[in-house]
C-alpha cells in the first residue's frame, strides 16, 4: 500500500488501497498512440487513481461534515511518503476521564478547567456525531483501506473487514466518552 507517512489518527486511518486494475486501453493508448515509455504510460495511470481516488474522499469528508460537527473531529487527507494519500480521524476533544488524570497531574491551567469539561450536551452531540462520521468512513472504502499505527503493517483488505473495523473504532471512541 505505500502510503501511511509518520501519522495515525487517534480514531482511525485509512489507507489508500493501491490494489487496482490499470485501464488497459487508457494504458494501451499512452504507450502506442502518445509515444510514452511502458513506464512512464504506468505511472500515468497510478497518478490518475490516486487523483480520481483524491477527489472522491474529499467530496465524501466534505459531505459528512453536513452531519458531524466539526468542532469535535478532525478529518484529513494526508499525503503518503512514496505514494498514494491516507485518510486521518482524530478528535478534538479530551474526555473527562483524561480531563481528569490532567487535572491531577496539574497540567492543565485552573482557569481552563470549567472549559474543558464536557457537558452531557457535549457529550451527547460527540456521540451522535460518532454515528455519523461512521457512516461516512464506510463510504470511504470504495478506495480506502483500514490501516493500523506504523508503515501499513496490518490493513484490512476486504468490505466486511473494514466496516467491522470502522464500527469497531466508533464504538471505542464512544466508550471513551463516558469514562
Amino acid at each position: 500500500m505505500g502510503t501511511i507517512n509518520y501519522e495515525t489518527g487517534d480514531i482511525i486511518t485509512l489507507g489508500l488501497n493501491m490494489d487496482f486494475e490499470i485501464d488497459e486501453e487508457y494504458y494501451n493508448e499512452l504507450v502506442e498512440d502518445m509515444g510514452y515509455t511502458e513506464e512512464e504510460a504506468r505511472e500515468i495511470c497510478v497518478n490518475n487513481y490516486v487523483e480520481d481516488a483524491e477527489h472522491a474522499c474529499q467530496d465524501i469528508i466534505d459531505d459528512m461534515f453536513d452531519d458531524v460537527d466539526e468542532t469535535f473531529f478532525d478529518v484529513h487527507i494526508k499525503y503518503g511518503y512514496y505514494e498514494g494519500f491516507c485518510v486521518v480521524v482524530n478528535r478534538k476533544y479530551m474526555t473527562n476521564g483524561e480531563i481528569a488524570f490532567e487535572r491531577e497531574r496539574g497540567e492543565i491551567p485552573s482557569f481552563l478547567l470549567d472549559l474543558w469539561t464536557l457537558e452531557e450536551e457535549d457529550i451527547k452531540t460527540i456521540s451522535d456525531s460518532l454515528h455519523y462520521l461512521g457512516m461516512g468512513l464506510k463510504k470511504l472504502v470504495n478506495w480506502l483501506d483500514v490501516c493500523y499505527p506504523s508503515w501499513c503493517t496490518k490493513f484490512e483488505t476486504d468490505k466486511a473487514s473494514n466496516y467491522r473495523a470502522i464500527d469497531r473504532a466508533i464504538e471505542e471512541a464512544k466508550e471513551k466518552l463516558y469514562k
